[in-house]
């Protein structure tokens, strides 16, 4: 499969995820791949459709995000490249609902292997985590 082993393509998409994160490359970054940006958001878009790679849908979704976070002009051209694509909303939305059946599955495990609850420090919105809100950052930015 495209990234289950390690791949070139699957090592630019955990680069450019991790170089992505600080927001002081965001703009070098959109400014050194415009051209490209449009088969970078239709290759995204298509990992995050691929519910059988969860790590190549957490890494999109990190990139998606952070892009669509870049500051001035360039965020609000990003933002609108990435909402051309018609599926991105209901795939953004699929990864909301499989986080929260994620979350509750693992509860019910915990819950069948005889513990009572979850863990007192842990609530079951943390258990969806980061990516849920992430998730939701670029569909605001949407």
């Amino acid at each position: 499969a495209f990234l289950s082993s390690i791949t070139p393509q699957r090592l630019m998409l955990e680069a450019l995820s991790k170089m992505s994160i600080l927001s002081s490359n965001l703009v070098p970054i959109v400014r050194s791949i415009r051209e490209q940006i449009p088969a970078l958001f239709k290759t995204l878009v298509l990992l995050l459709g691929d519910r059988t790679q969860q790590v190549a849908r957490e890494f999109a979704l990190v990139i998606m995000s952070n892009l669509s976070q870049t500051g001035g002009n360039e965020g609000v051209e990003i933002a609108h490249q990435l909402a051309n694509f018609t599926q991105v909303i209901s795939l953004l939305l699929k990864f909301l609902e499989d986080a929260e059946a994620s979350a509750a599955n693992f509860a019910l495990n915990a819950h069948m292997a005889g513990h009572s609850s979850l863990p007192s420090n842990i609530s079951q919105e943390e258990l969806c985590g980061e990516l849920v809100s992430t998730c939701c950052d670029v569909l605001l930015s949407l």
